[in-house]
């Protein structure tokens, strides 16, 4: 054992859970889960908001990495629960460790050269790297300052010349814990090779708001080739002239010639117009990988010397990445899942382009997962529990689930689903006003700060035209703009009633909180669940094949997912009261509660006066005061 391993076997007695006081359910989730990873199973926990289990799934793992020489990987899909774990770590670690934990940030993120293609000849951040990073003495002066953030490693780094990303990851192989986006895991484009190439059986993951896994997972899996832009891209080579851009032009059209002779084929052998669903031709889509690759080195040198000049970038793209690589590996994305099991995929022609459609991820999720020593998939919104294990590819004999109760005061919250109006699709105009009668009745009980999160902006707008006048200041969420102004009305708010009105799966309705006053009612109207389209339908036909439950698994789970997570936004403490109103009759449907997490269903107050129940609910909470 070496002194540096000596050292952290000593630094797992040290570790503290970073609060003076355990929850019981942050108890049962750091013993069930210190015996997952003694037994090297795969944990699935449902969590409600406030359980705290950022902490209490660090505590063990962390303890026991360092015990037993593991390395832990923290991934979510929002840089503030990045955040919250780097917090944790800092309070779970002794002062004067070296940094157990590294955050790394997007490489976009913190690239000084904006714009410039990413490549080791031409990037003077980049150059000699190794030996300029090992004259430079930042890794062991960072190491030496505990829990590391990505700013913290982006400044220091430029202050050195030094690619900031390129050093997060040499942070990254001597840290104890990494701290990143799901991308970094589980993107067969930018995942870690250098943990990621060899066995990893040694690792720990830690995958947290693990209910937005799935979704980003079928994105990874879904590239779509653009017939516009592969035109672009063919003319601009065909204009620079050399040898290198002439045989790119030919490969991108041979490409869109053949993509464009497929959809002229299908619009004469299909009645109606396109998206048609069709699969690829394989043989051509591999012989077209094999190309690819071979370009695609050439190309980096080229372009690495400055011999090949960056495309335009064009509305939408992607800044900070070159245009024609870009386009370039996703053809070659486009041309591996072409080579994958095609039960698992769909692909669509329209008349803009062709797009192949990951119908479930699980398995590839699986792969990764199941790669590790142990790992654990918390969420608040994770039931049914065993929907989501199935989702992740986390289901299987190594897999064991935990659902946890509220930790919670009762009495402090109410729960009511108000099944007197309808918010189908087909008849939620006609309730459309009564809906707006509720929550403005139920708003005018008492002075505060309340949320309504509706199915869509389109039915929202037309609630909202119909909200009785007085009493209230309406907000609204505008499509594409932070939260941080409403937020800020929010904590200010100390005399007015302010009727806040958003989207479920919105910046307002995941990953924020509203702690004390700044929430005292939830209104979530419909179940949130997808558009019916194309590709929609395509999910659901997969998943009644091959479960027989297409319509639970492509709409009801994903929406109530997105329900859920929108209700769970007001109570964040045990001195919390706030009342959740789910409006809408399907709320009050078997089917529709069963995806609801298990308190929730225990606490559900089905009525057709929600209003008089939420004005009990004050009148008992008054009364204790």
């Amino acid at each position: 054992m070496t002194v540096e391993s000596e050292d952290h076997v000593r630094l797992a007695d040290r570790i503290v859970f970073p609060y003076p006081e355990t929850r019981e359910s942050q108890r049962v989730l750091v013993e069930d889960l210190d015996d997952a990873v003694g037994a090297g199973l795969l944990l699935v926990c449902s969590a409600p908001t406030g359980t705290g289990k950022t902490a209490a799934a660090l505590f063990p793992l962390v303890r026991r990495a360092l015990a037993e020489q593991r390395k832990v990987f923290f991934v979510t899909a929002k840089n503030s629960q990045q955040a919250l774990a780097l917090d944790t770590l800092r309070l779970m670690l002794p002062p004067g460790a070296r940094a157990t934990g590294v955050q790394i940030r997007a490489r976009a993120r913190s690239c000084p050269l904006d714009g410039q293609l990413c490549r080791r000849p031409r990037c003077r951040y980049q150059e000699r790297f190794r030996a300029r990073l090992e004259e430079s003495g930042i890794i062991d002066e960072l190491l030496s300052r505990g829990v590391i953030g990505g700013e913290e490693i982006a400044a220091r780094a430029l202050r050195a010349r030094l690619c900031p990303f390129e050093v997060s990851l040499s942070l990254a192989e001597k840290a104890t814990v990494v701290v990143s986006d799901f991308n970094y895991v589980f993107d067969p484009r930018v995942y870690l090779r250098r943990f990621f190439d060899k066995p990893w059986d040694r690792h720990l993951l830690i995958i947290d708001e693990a209910h937005n896994l799935p979704k980003r997972a079928v994105e990874y899996y879904s590239p779509t080739i653009d017939y516009a832009r592969l035109e672009r891209a063919a003319q601009a080579c065909r204009t620079h002239g050399s040898g290198l851009a002439n045989a790119i032009a030919e490969l991108v059209d041979d490409v869109r010639v053949h993509l464009t002779a497929g959809l002229e084929r299908l619009s004469e052998e299909r009645d109606g117009p396109p998206p048609y669903v069709e699969s690829p031709d394989t043989s051509f889509l591999e012989a077209t990988g094999s190309r690819l690759g071979s370009l695609l080195s050439d190309y980096g040198l080229e372009a690495a010397i400055g011999s090949l000049p960056l495309l335009s970038h064009q509305r939408g793209e992607q800044p900070g990445i070159d245009p024609l690589f870009a386009l370039l590996t996703e053809l070659q994305d486009f041309c591996r899942c072409a080579a994958l099991d095609p039960d698992l995929f769909a692909t669509l022609w329209t008349r803009e382009g062709v797009r192949t459609l990951c119908l479930d991820a699980s398995p590839f999720l699986r792969e990764r997962i199941e790669g590790f020593h142990s790992a654990i998939c918390m969420s608040a919104t994770l039931a049914p529990l065993d929907f989501f294990a199935s989702a992740l590819g986390a289901d299987g004999l190594r897999c064991v689930t935990l659902e946890l109760p509220s930790p919670f005061p009762r009495e402090n919250r109410r729960l009511v689903a108000a099944t007197s109006v309808d918010t189908t699709f087909k008849h939620r105009s006609d309730y459309a006003a009564e809906i707006a009668r509720i929550i403005v009745d139920t708003a005018r009980l008492r002075r505060g700060n309340y949320l309504a999160f509706f199915s869509s902006f389109a039915y929202r707008d037309e609630v909202v035209s119909k909200l009785p006048k007085g009493g209230y200041d309406l907000l609204l969420q505008l499509p594409g703009v932070p939260a941080d102004g409403l937020l800020a009305k929010l904590r200010q708010n100390t005399d007015r009633t302010l009727l806040v009105c958003g989207v479920q799966g919105g910046v307002l309705s995941e990953g924020v909180d509203y702690p004390g006053e700044m929430a005292i009612g939830v209104f979530v109207i419909g179940p949130g669940l997808p558009k019916v389209s194309v590709e929609q339908e395509l999910v659901r036909a997969y998943y009644e094949r091959t479960l027989g439950a297409g319509f639970e698994y492509a709409y009801l789970l994903p929406g109530l997912s997105r329900s859920v997570q929108a209700g769970g936004r007001a109570i964040r403490s045990a001195t919390d009261e706030a009342f959740i109103m789910l409006i809408g009759r399907r709320f009050g449907e078997r089917l529709y509660q069963l995806g609801l997490p298990g308190f929730w269903r225990e606490e559900l107050v089905t009525t057709g006066d929600p209003t008089s129940e939420v004005a009990a609910f004050w009148k008992a909470r008054d009364a204790t005061r």
